[in-house]
This record gives structure tokens, sequence and C-alpha cells, in this order.
């Protein structure tokens, strides 16, 4: 059916279509930027196959108010952020500057933050994966917010642990690249990966697992051009080790969940399940970021300014999404918006867009590089610049309380600097 909301979305995949394809041709070097607008690309098309296909059949909301003018404020927003990535890839950075003895002091952290929480981990997830039932995940994602195992040691710990989560990321590639392994440091890394992304395991979430996944391949595309082909294939078997994992669990949760829709509709397939978790954010975006009653002032991306100002910082619940922001904005809420969307209805269109700028002013100030060399802890914020485009079909990955990583984010910066990293 040729209406207005499935060319609106038509337009959108081939806006996509062409720009992929224009990129390809001209800037093949580009791997990040291929990569993002690929990423995007296939998301659109679910988008696309979700309206015409599966909406009635899913029939959770109505999308008769899709059109084309959110999407063209949507790229223009898209195509500032993405611009520091090409920047950068188009510079001429040939090398990395680390100081390996601070890589392996804050791995060998990361190990002794992690080993208590880990290990009360691992036995509830055991217990989850073993039962097998679809009722047994439903449940535990829906009491996640209200259900606590870890031990109070465990969860003072694993805070440390899911503030060296991002830098851990990165500091794999220099652990791996030495010729006398640490290995006492490449566990310490790999302990706080998996703990911080098992714990969401654990509440039979895929959030945390996909953005693992999506992560670990948009560095190893930052880190190519620094690898010969031992690297590589050191840095293949270990990221596709941890990727298969990930998968696993990913594939598992998505059997599973997908199940319990299933046994309540029929018609609502794996396919359908899949394509919805793919496609609906720019099918919510459109139908309903521009539709909010009012905005909710900075609760998603302005909670520091907020907390300073000494204003109200609700915490991103269940309770507050279902309870307060739906009853102020109208809107439904607790729902795939895309990043750009959470902008928009977290500070109306115009504050929206300048909060847009603010953040490509930052990735140009981060990706301005002279020389051909680049310390490390710039290319850690780049990593961090980097997660809001790998999480954007589905939201804002730093909404809330979360913010306050960008402030630990900001320390570790520091700490590196004074250890010439």
């Amino acid at each position: 059916m040729m209406d207005e909301g499935f060319i609106s979305i038509l337009f959108l995949v081939v806006c996509f279509s062409v720009w992929l394809s224009f990129t390809y041709k001209r800037y093949s070097r580009c791997k990040l930027c291929l990569f993002f607008l690929s990423f995007y690309f296939i998301s659109s098309l679910s988008s696309l196959l979700f309206y015409y296909a599966f909406k009635e059949i899913i029939n959770i909301y109505s999308y008769d108010n899709i059109h084309i003018l959110p999407f063209l404020y949507w790229l223009v927003s898209f195509a500032l952020i993405l611009f520091p990535v090409f920047k950068y890839e188009n510079s001429k950075i040939t090398g990395i500057t680390y100081n390996i003895k601070f890589v392996h002091q804050v791995s060998i952290l990361g190990l002794l933050l992690s080993i208590i929480p880990l290990m009360e981990i691992l036995p509830v997830i055991g217990e989850l994966f073993g039962s097998g039932s679809s009722d047994s995940l439903a449940e535990m994602h829906d009491e996640s917010e209200k259900v606590e195992y870890l031990s109070s040691v465990s969860r003072f710990l694993i805070r440390g642990s899911w503030a060296l989560y991002d830098l851990s990321f990165l500091l794999l590639f220099p652990l791996l690249r030495e010729r006398k392994k640490n290995y006492m440091a490449i566990s310490g890394v790999l302990m706080v990966l998996l703990t911080c992304t098992l714990r969401t395991v654990s509440t039979a979430g895929r959030g945390g697992l996909f953005r693992f996944l999506v992560h670990i391949i948009v560095l190893f595309l930052l880190f190519i051009p620094f690898l010969n082909g031992k690297d590589k294939k050191v840095l293949k078997r270990v990221g596709g080790g941890l990727t298969v994992v990930m998968l696993s669990f990913f594939v598992f949760i998505t059997l599973s969940r997908s199940s319990n829709h299933t046994e309540r509709n029929e018609d609502y397939t794996l396919a359908a399940y899949m394509v919805r978790y793919a496609g609906e954010g720019f099918c919510n975006y459109s139908n309903y970021s521009f539709n909010a009653k009012e905005p909710l002032y900075g609760v998603y991306t302005m909670y520091l300014p907020r907390l300073v100002l000494g204003m109200e910082t609700p915490d991103i619940s269940r309770d507050y999404l279902y309870n307060t922001a739906e009853r102020i904005q109208q809107i439904p809420q607790n729902i795939f918006y895309t990043f750009i969307g959470i902008f928009v209805i977290d500070l109306g269109p115009f504050w929206a867009f300048m909060f847009v700028v603010f953040i490509f002013v930052n990735g140009m100030i981060i990706v301005k590089r002279k020389g051909t060399i680049i310390p490390m802890r710039y290319l850690f914020l780049f990593s961090v610049y980097l997660k809001i485009l790998e999480f954007g079909p589905i939201g804002y990955v730093y909404p809330g309380s979360a913010n306050i990583y960008i402030m630990i984010y900001a320390f570790l910066f520091y700490l590196m600097k004074l250890n010439r990293t």
C-alpha cells in the first residue's frame, strides 16, 4: 500500500542507499562511515518491511502520522554527527602512543574489581539459561528493576568495572600486540568485559549484548590501520571468540522472548519480532517524536546540568516512563525512538538540533589532530563518541543518570594524559 507513511520510509531507504553507494565509490577507505551507513540502511529497510508487512500483525501502536519532514530533519542531524568520523578517516594518522605500564595497571585493577561480581553472576546465568524457559526469561526481564541478586560488595565493585568497561575494549589492542603477553592484564580486561556484559544478560536484556557486538566490530575497524597481519589474526581470534559467546546469548534470549510473544499471538513470528527490533525505531520516531505534548526538558540528555542546578533528576525507569513521562508527553514511552528521536522528545526540535550541533563540535575537537601520531586517550574519547552512533537505531546510549559516565570518561582521559597514554 503506497500511503504517505510507506513513501516517507521509502524515501529514507533511498537516501541511505544513495549515500552508501556514493561513499563506497568515492571514499572506500572510510570503513567506519561505510559500516554506519550500512547499519542504518539495514535499519531503514527493516522499518519499511515492518511498516508494510508486520505493523498490522503486531498491532501495538498506530502508525498513521509518518511523514517525510521528520526524516529530513533526522538525516541532516545524522550527517552532522557522522562528519567527524569521516574527518578522522581522512586524516593522516599512522600510529598510536601509550604507556604500556599504565595499560597493565588499569587492566589488573579491572581484574580485582570483577572477580567477585563475576562469581555471583555466573550461577544466575547458568540457572536462567539452564531452565530453557521463555517464561523465566520474560519474568526476569520484567522484574529486572525490582530484583537485585548481587551482594552489597559486588554491587560496589561492579560500579568500578562499569567505569572501566569502555576503556577495557581499547586496552585489548595494545595488550594483544605485545610480543611478550601479560596474561594477567589480558585476563583483567576480559573479566571486565564479561562481568559487565553478562550482568545485562542475567536480566534477560539484549541491549548490553547489542552494544557489545556492535562496539567490538567498530573498534576493530578503528584499529585496522594500526595492525600488521599477525596482530589482526590474534585480535580476530579473541574478538571472534567473545563475539560468538555474546551472539549465542543474544540469539537464545531473542528466540525465548519471541516464543513468549508467539504464544500470545501466533502471527507474531520470529521474523516479525526481528524486523520490529531492527526497524521500529524510525517508524516510532517519525510518528510520535514531533507530536509530544511538551518536552521532558533534559531528563534524558541534561542529567548533569539539572543536577548542578538543583532540578529534579528522575531515574529513567519503567515506572517513570509509563506513569510520568507518558502523562506529560501523551506519546508511548519505553520504545525505540532512535537517538535523534530521543533528543527531540527530550528537548524539543530546536534545542535537539542545538544538542546535535554541540555533539558535532565536540566530535570535531576530538578528531582534530596535528601530525601522524595520536595518543590513546583521544582514541578513547573517539570510541565514546562512536557509541552514540552504534546505539543510534534504538536510542541514546547515555540517557539520564548514565550522563555520569561522561564525567568518568573525562576523569579517565585526564588520568591517561598524566600517564602519557
